[in-house]
């Protein structure tokens, strides 16, 4: 693998991270910066453009005390300026209502990326899911601090990996 390959590698591995990081932290600047303005998103019955799908996601702070993507390793083919890339995400969501079940997401992300003035971002992205689970959400927890009310305001933000 070349250098600038293994650059790229890093990019579109990077650009997984922070749309994760982005998403639960409900960071719309990092959030909406792994996009390209002309991206187009497909979830199969939802089809939206950039700034639909960021507005979407943003609007998981008031409905979702808890929110959870997690990338398994991604398989990515790069093409110059182009990848593919694909990646298997587990994503939790608790919904704010004490009455609603837990939200359990398991699926695949297939990307389009491309490199544009030497900055990797996302251009495409389609989901596949595999199995969707509702679970009682309100059962004994143990006495561990709780990933709860996630945003740049949280006092725990400064810590996580994110831009300076």
């Amino acid at each position: 693998m070349s250098d600038a390959d293994r650059a790229a590698d890093f990019a579109c591995c990077d650009l997984l991270a922070r749309y994760a990081s982005g998403a639960d932290w409900i960071d719309e600047s990092m959030f909406a910066d792994v996009f390209w303005d002309d991206a187009k998103i497909d979830f199969g019955s939802f089809q939206a453009d950039k700034s639909t799908y960021v507005t979407l996601i943003m609007g998981y702070r008031t409905g979702y005390l808890r929110r959870w993507h997690h990338f398994g390793l991604p398989r990515i083919r790069i093409s110059g300026e182009k990848a593919l890339m694909e990646a298997t995400c587990l994503a939790h969501l608790r919904p704010a209502s004490p009455a609603s079940d837990d939200e359990i997401y398991h699926g695949r992300y297939l990307f389009e990326v491309e490199c544009r003035g030497g900055d990797w971002r996302i251009l495409t992205l389609t989901y596949l899911m595999s199995l969707s689970q509702s679970l009682p959400a309100r059962g004994l927890e143990p006495a561990l601090r709780k990933a709860e009310g996630l945003d740049t305001g949280h006092p725990l933000y400064a810590l996580r990996c994110g831009p300076d």
